[in-house]
């Protein structure tokens, strides 16, 4: 059927048929490159392998005998450039956030003919201030043997010395003792008690601190039942022990775990006991250790009778888990009770 059209064309009139066949071969011949021209989408793992590209592909042109899209026969030069792949993005490296050391204690090495005053001179700090640093009243009572280490005051970090207390460290630098308490919290708490911070442990200030002036501290009305407080702007634990007529030691006991959370200081409510004394919440193992009432009272050194529910009613045994004791006077000497494991357990 193919050779017959030809030979009648080419009988024909074949003046008149020649454009016929050479847009016939043209469009040919433009049908085959677009069908070529279109790329083939071939996916990896769910991803068009175009988006693995990252060179730009290499422009597409229109034969130059090829028809206009007006289809007037005129010739044209326009290309059509092939679509651009942008780059993969990448994600860039995020930085790492390196903690800042806490800064140390400075000491000095005692030299030949050095003197207390020289010495003072030398780091820019008062004589008065050298000797409490170093846990003593007065520079006679300090000694100064060669080769000794003295430790130079300064507002970063102190490390505790025999002879030291809170509050001449603390004055130091012009804070309260309840400011450097209140900083040092998280590591104090844990102690217990402001009595036992073992030598060599280190406190730190924090330039950031400042002193809040008109703080009401005055006392409260004495009440029965365990109350929980939120600290406000400066009420650090000295004051909540002069508002409510206990020891910091019964405030730190009531809250170790509150205290030594990481949560800053006033951002957490603390427990505060009606009177002097201890906060305890009865445990699973003193449950299962059989502990009773009796145990708590000689280990606080008070009478069965001192051992109360928060709400300031009596308890009886057995003793139920998360039941919470409030023991008054208790002696705070021996830290939060701890219940003693059973034969058993200790085997």
């Amino acid at each position: 059927m193919a050779k017959s059209l030809f030979v009648r064309i080419w009988y024909g009139s074949w003046l008149s048929a020649f454009p016929i066949v050479i847009l016939s071969i043209s469009a040919c011949q433009s049908g085959q490159e677009s069908q070529a021209s279109q790329p083939t989408e071939t996916k990896i793992a769910g991803t068009p392998i175009q988006a693995l590209i990252q060179t730009q592909a290499p422009e597409a042109a229109i034969p130059t005998d090829s028809p206009s899209p007006t289809g007037t026969g005129e010739q044209t030069d326009e290309t059509i450039p092939a679509t651009e792949i942008p780059p993969t993005p990448t994600t860039p490296p995020q930085p790492t956030n390196t903690p800042t050391p806490p800064p140390e204690p400075t000491f000095y090495v005692v030299q030949s003919g050095d003197t207390l005053i020289g010495i003072a001179e030398q780091f820019g700090v008062t004589l008065e201030a050298l000797v409490i640093a170093n846990g003593y009243t007065s520079a006679d009572e300090l000694p100064l043997i060669v080769g000794s280490q003295l430790q130079i005051p300064t507002c970063e970090a102190h490390q505790v010395l025999p002879g030291n207390t809170i509050a001449g460290i603390a004055q130091l630098c012009g804070f309260s003792m309840d400011e450097l308490v209140t900083i040092n919290i998280e590591r104090l708490a844990p102690l217990g008690s402001l009595d036992s911070v073992p030598i060599g442990f280190i406190l730190y200030f924090s330039r950031d601190t400042e002193t809040v002036e008109g703080v009401d501290c005055s006392t409260q009305p004495p009440r029965e039942q365990v109350i929980e407080y939120q600290p406000g702007l400066g009420e650090g634990l000295f004051c909540l022990s002069q508002k409510y007529g206990v020891s910091t030691e019964s405030i730190i006991q009531g809250n170790i775990e509150r205290l030594s959370s990481g949560d800053p200081y006033g951002s957490v409510s603390l427990l505060i006991p009606p009177a002097e004394g201890a906060l305890y919440v009865v445990t699973i193992d003193d449950v299962s250790r059989g502990v009773k009432i009796g145990d708590i009272a000689e280990w606080y050194e008070v009478e069965p009778e001192a051992v109360t529910d928060w709400n300031g009613n009596p308890v009886n045994d057995p003793l139920n888990e998360g039941q919470q004791l409030y023991i008054f006077e208790a002696n705070l000497a021996f830290g939060l009770f701890q219940s003693q494991p059973t034969e058993e357990e200790a085997e």
